[in-house]
C-alpha cells in the first residue's frame, strides 16, 4: 500500500487523467509509472471521487463527469464574470433606490408633523 502514499497528489491526478482520457489503461500506466500496487490507481480514483477505499461503484463514470475540458473552464470563467457584473449591477441598483426612497419618507414625515397641531 505505499504506493498510495508514495506518488504526490499532482502526480496521481495526472496518472488517473491519463487513464480517464483513455491515452493508457490503468494496467499501461502502472507499468509507465513503476506503481507496483496493482490497486493503487483505482483507489486514487475512488479517492478523486469522493468514494470510500471499500466502494463496490465504478469511480470512472463519476470522474469523467466531474472532469472539465480547458474550452469548458474558459466558458466558465466568462460565465462567472458576467455574473459578478449583473450582481454588482444589482446591487448598485438596489443602493440607488434606498437612497431614492429616503426623500419620500422624510417627506411624509415631515407632513405628518406639520399636521399634528402643536400642544
Amino acid at each position: 500500500m505505499k504506493d498510495l502514499n508514495h506518488y504526490s497528489e499532482v502526480t496521481r491526478r495526472e496518472i488517473v487523467s491519463e487513464v480517464l482520457s483513455g491515452s493508457m489503461t490503468k494496467e499501461q500506466a502502472r507499468r509507465v509509472y513503476g506503481i507496483k500496487c496493482k490497486s493503487a490507481i483505482l483507489e486514487w480514483m475512488r479517492m478523486f471521487a469522493g468514494l470510500s477505499r471499500a466502494a463496490t461503484i465504478d469511480p470512472i463514470p463519476l470522474l469523467k463527469n466531474m472532469s472539465v475540458e480547458n474550452g469548458d473552464i474558459e466558458k466558465l470563467k466568462e460565465k462567472v464574470k458576467q455574473l459578478e457584473e449583473k450582481l454588482a449591477l444589482s446591487q448598485r441598483v438596489r443602493h440607488t433606490r434606498s437612497w431614492l426612497m429616503l426623500p419620500k419618507r422624510t417627506m411624509v414625515l415631515t407632513l405628518k408633523k406639520s399636521l399634528v397641531p402643536n400642544s
